[in-house]
């Protein structure tokens, strides 16, 4: 049968976290994009079966079926990893202009300009347009169900890919006979990423297209590889960022050009939820890097027609060779791109229902007892600052009993009978206590202070606030 390419889209209905990491502990940035392993595993979870040894080892280990990375869409279009040999000026952005590493002369780089490497974005074939992608950032804490609060010593950070945004990606099934029955599987909603029990991680995929497979070309002198996913080499059985030209283009008589290429690698690092466990951490070749190989002889496009390196089957090994964005007749390329906003799908916004009103209600009453609460705090604090020490003499258990007043009496008015009523009626104008609550004019300070405030209602919750602080103190 022959190569069936699928393109799907990819919605993220929630905030998505997919961390370059597997542990939890400190916050670390999302991926900029979505790792073709989260797809392998929606698909794993249906069609995993080690009974039928053929068919598992070709839809999740050799590669036969390979699960692309989702990379943003700009407008209806995919998107590329900006190139790590596209160069601006410092302080500029790629709307200005585009250098290109590998064709910079000894004289361009004497001109006195400052050039610097562009890292960050994405960008359309079209070579119009390019974005950032933008990323939310929350901190949460684990939570302790026993003592039903959150856990000591247990905050953490997420950083996450954008609720609302589009992304594209692609599965090939290189023998044809697998591609119909994935695309059914992936289809509809999915959960991917971290804290997928919380409220990230829930996408929407639909399957777009099937793709054309790209004819044979040949090609001779100097090549230029694009790494359109990551790539991953082994050597004696030890990951590397450095391959071997006979793995890079099957041919080990090439020279690569480690002076003109632009290569990034890092630490990869995978984490298996079937067995909840960590694999072992690989060194790749991030994408966006460039590779500028010279050829002794000629070469067929075919060699990369099904990925180069190991892990094809999570997405690795996808190589544009001679790109148009990489070649120009001169240091710069002859355009420049247009950044653009991410874009949103207002589509996943919540729509009315029958319980928004009551809903809203619940808010409203939420806030304003929030704000009610805020307002009290705040005159505690302001008669602490003032007072506090004056009333180091008063006991807890007086403070109890001015507490207690506070919360049996029915109105401001009945307290202020029970507690400031003279010359005798008041509970501080009375009994052992009235010599401690006389010093220093401390009932007269409480009273001057309780009736400087607005209104009845905030008396009295002042009192008992400030009579619990206050019967706390050591």
């Amino acid at each position: 049968m022959q190569m069936k390419k699928y393109r799907y889209q990819c919605s993220l209905l929630t905030d998505v976290v997919i961390t370059s990491s597997a542990g939890s502990e400190g916050y670390k940035e999302s991926l900029d994009y979505i790792p073709g392993s989260k797809f392998l595993g929606i698909v794993a979870n249906k069609l995993y079966d080690e009974s039928n040894e053929s068919k598992t080892l070709d839809l999740f280990h050799n590669g036969v079926v390979h699960f692309g990375d989702a990379s943003i869409a700009i407008g209806k279009n995919d998107s590329f990893k900006i190139p790590f040999s596209w160069y601006h000026k410092k302080g500029k952005s790629l709307s200005e202009s585009i250098y290109l590493h590998h064709l910079l002369s000894h004289e361009d780089k004497q001109n006195g300009e400052q050039l610097k490497q562009a890292r960050e974005g994405y960008f359309s074939p079209d070579l119009k347009k390019y974005v950032v992608i933008e990323q939310d950032f929350a901190i949460k804490s684990a939570h302790d169900s026993e003592m039903r609060k959150s856990k000591d010593s247990q905050m953490y950070g997420y950083y996450s890919l954008k609720k609302g945004s589009k992304w594209s990606f692609v599965v090939t099934d290189e023998s044809g006979k697998y591609a119909d029955e994935v695309k059914t599987i992936l289809e509809g909603k999915h959960r991917v990423g971290r804290s997928r029990s919380a409220e990230y991680g829930l996408v929407e995929i639909e399957f777009v297209e099937e793709c054309e497979v790209p004819v044979n070309l040949e090609y001779k002198d100097e090549l230029i590889l694009y790494a359109q996913s990551n790539l991953c080499f082994y050597i004696n059985g030890k990951s590397t960022a450095q391959p071997t030209s006979q793995q890079l283009i099957g041919i080990g008589s090439a020279n690569i050009l480690w002076e003109k290429s632009q290569v990034r690698s890092r630490n990869y690092k995978t984490w298996n939820r079937h067995r909840n466990n960590k694999d072992a951490d690989r060194i790749i070749i991030e994408k966006g890097s460039v590779l500028v190989v010279h050829l002794k002889e000629n070469l067929s496009s075919e060699f990369f027609e099904k990925g180069i390196g190991s892990h094809k089957n999570e997405g690795f090994g996808d190589v544009l060779i001679n790109p148009g964005f990489l070649a120009s007749e001169t240091s710069k390329l002859p355009y420049s791109l247009t950044k653009v906003e991410q874009q949103y799908d207002g589509h996943f916004a919540v729509t009315d229902g029958p319980n928004d009103l009551g809903i809203l209600a619940c808010l409203k009453a939420r806030e304003e007892g929030n704000n009610f609460d805020a307002k009290i705090d705040k005159l505690v604090n302001e008669f602490k600052q003032k007072f506090e020490k004056d009333f180091d003499g008063i006991s807890k258990s007086q403070w109890g009993t001015i507490r207690n007043f506070g919360k049996n009496a029915n109105s401001y008015q009945v307290f202020e009978k029970l507690v400031f009523g003279q010359p005798d009626f008041g509970a501080l104008y009375r009994g052992q206590s009235e010599p401690d609550w006389r010093k220093k004019d401390r009932r007269g300070k409480l009273e001057t202070f309780v009736k400087r405030i607005n209104t009845d209602a905030d008396r009295l919750p002042f009192i008992v606030k400030l009579s619990s602080l206050m019967s706390k103190k050591d």
